[in-house]
């Protein structure tokens, strides 16, 4: 089959500084516009709909992580925006950093937010099973576990509407393009022992509770990037949005106004 190259949408607001948004998988628009649209006021924000989400079609190949942000960048790139900020959230952050370590756009500060840079052994082992469940006729079913995983304990608990946000984001795209998306983490290359190119300044931001980036990623990054700012806040899961938005909307800000 012959590979497609996806027009990637972008959708921009705002006037100032270039702040790209990259979004996890899956993770919905509506969510990451929670954050974008506390920063329009002072910075021109560009959330990317990867491909499978939004305006973005799904592409007809399984490119790598690499491939797909080429693809971004160009589009970047297309629309003028030379120069940007980066804020990725999940697996976001780790496309924001492989933009960073390629260079094609001069990256002016990295923010990860509920990153990831390297798989554990323990989800290596599980991923494969969760990639053909995700390409098989139940995939659906899955919906029901993504609340438990992305939201605190306490906060799921108290905030039933917040388990509803959170089913959606799968909704919103497919499972077959999650199921892409993990496989392409998993046969991406390891990015740890690169992490010591990124010499922007660079925050990370996840929750004490984050399952799917767990505090010891932040831990792992900050051995091979020693200017790394780190903080988790208390309690706090995954979604950090729906826990911690006003903590998380002040970190952000206070980090991209320092890289003007």
């Amino acid at each position: 089959m012959t590979p497609r190259v996806p027009e990637i949408f972008v959708e921009s607001s705002g006037t100032g500084p270039n702040v790209v948004l990259l979004h996890g998988a899956p993770t919905s628009l509506e969510y990451m516009r929670l954050l974008g649209d506390q920063l329009c006021s002072e910075f021109c924000v560009h959330l990317v709909h990867l491909p499978g989400y939004g305006r973005t079609p799904a592409l007809n190949v399984h490119p790598s992580l690499e491939r797909v942000q080429e693809y971004v960048d160009a589009a970047l790139l297309d629309r003028g925006i030379s120069s940007a900020m980066f804020v990725g959230y999940s697996l976001g952050g780790y496309r924001a950093i492989l933009s960073v370590l390629a260079g094609r756009l001069a990256a002016r500060g990295l923010l990860i937010l509920s990153g990831l840079v390297r798989l554990s052994p323990e989800e290596r082992d599980v991923l494969p099973g969760t990639i053909a469940f995700l390409r098989g006729p139940h995939a659906g079913q899955l919906v029901e576990a993504l609340p438990a995983r992305m939201l605190s304990p306490a906060h799921l608990k108290a905030n039933p509407q917040d388990a509803t946000r959170v089913k959606q984001w799968l909704v919103d795209t497919s499972p077959a393009v999650v199921a892409d998306e993990l496989e392409a983490l998993l046969g991406a290359s390891d990015i740890v022992d690169r992490l010591g190119a990124v010499t922007v300044a660079a925050m990370w931001r996840s929750g004490e509770l984050d399952l799917p980036g767990p505090p010891a990623q932040a831990a792992l990054a900050a051995q091979r990037m020693p200017h790394l700012r780190v903080s988790h806040p208390a309690g706090v899961g995954h979604a950090l949005f729906y826990e911690d938005l006003p903590g998380t909307v002040e970190a952000a800000l206070g980090f991209l106004r320092g890289c003007r």
